[in-house]
């Protein structure tokens, strides 16, 4: 049988390759609105596709070294099945016999033969390949090769060499290549802190909250709180602690009127609402039509 959250992903991630804008969030929110409701399976499509992104110069490298052939002018959605497995066997620790499996039926689902019989071949031997020795072995740049392990342009890596040094470089690709923790901010509008705090707490989720800025909060299982009257009553929204940044620097007060022009999905713009206490105007637009309707 195969897993809906792999062949969506791979859809999905097809489906960015091919679009000029390169933006992978449409894609994303186009599959969430065809499958409503199926909020963990959201998170899990998400990760999966978000992780072949921006993993793909590393994953590309080592099927490249692997490839008997043109690896450039494979068929796309073939290749992202390729990335697709590779990415488990290369950042997750998968069994490689349960991925390579997996990704082989993806391809028969889609009547590729022959492509079947190349996943199987490829990432079977991709699952023994050591993609940081191929490249210490292949790359005399230290640059080029700190680009091609951690999957960052060759021009931003060697800026930052630079400028602070090789290590500091290896520091900064890490720093970006890890998965971020979801927040959400409470809303005050309303609401007690104290009270949103023991709701938390009686509810039996874990939560804590920012050191510095006291509205968002980390909160465990987020799924589940995604499902809970918490979020229909409108306690919290998830919005990241960087992306609310920009809300706190313009310290909006009651009876301001503000212009949100690139407001989309909305986070920020919420947070602008709540923060003008009902009382000023806030006008808010966006020139991408597509975000607007998350």
């Amino acid at each position: 049988m195969i897993d809906p959250v792999r062949l969506a992903a791979v859809e999905i991630v097809a489906a960015w390759e091919e679009d000029p804008a390169r933006r992978l969030s449409p894609h994303l929110q186009a599959y969430f609105q065809r499958n409503p409701g199926e909020l963990k399976r959201h998170a899990q499509v998400q990760d999966l596709a978000a992780g072949i992104v921006r993993w793909r110069r590393r994953l590309d490298y080592g099927l490249k070294s692997l490839f008997m052939g043109r690896y450039a002018h494979l068929q796309p959605f073939l290749k992202n099945i390729l990335r697709a497995g590779a990415f488990e066997l290369d950042q997750r620790d998968a069994k490689a016999y349960a991925v390579v499996q997996q990704y082989v039926e993806i391809a028969k689902s889609r009547r590729y033969a022959k492509g079947a019989g190349l996943v199987n071949a490829v990432l079977r031997r991709f699952s023994e390949l050591d993609v940081d020795k191929l490249a210490a072995d292949r790359i005399t740049d230290p640059a080029e090769e700190l680009a091609v392990v951690a999957s960052f342009p060759t021009w931003l890596v060697r800026r930052w060499v630079q400028r602070w040094g090789l290590a500091a470089a290896r520091q900064l690709c890490a720093y970006h290549n890890r998965n971020p923790a979801p927040w959400v901010r409470f809303n005050h509008l309303g609401h007690l802190r104290e009270e949103w705090e023991q709701r938390l707490t009686e509810a039996g989720f874990q939560w804590q909250s920012h050191g510095v800025f006291h509205s968002y909060y980390q909160v465990k299982p987020l799924g589940r709180l995604l499902q809970s009257e918490l979020y229909k009553a409108g306690w919290f929204t998830v919005q990241d602690v960087a992306a609310g940044l920009a809300v706190e620097a313009l310290a909006p007060a009651a009876g301001e009127r503000i212009y949100d022009l690139c407001a989309a999905p909305g986070g920020k713009t919420i947070q602008l609402a709540q923060s003008l206490q009902e009382e000023g105007t806030l006008l808010a637009v966006d020139v991408d039509f597509t975000r607007t309707q998350r």
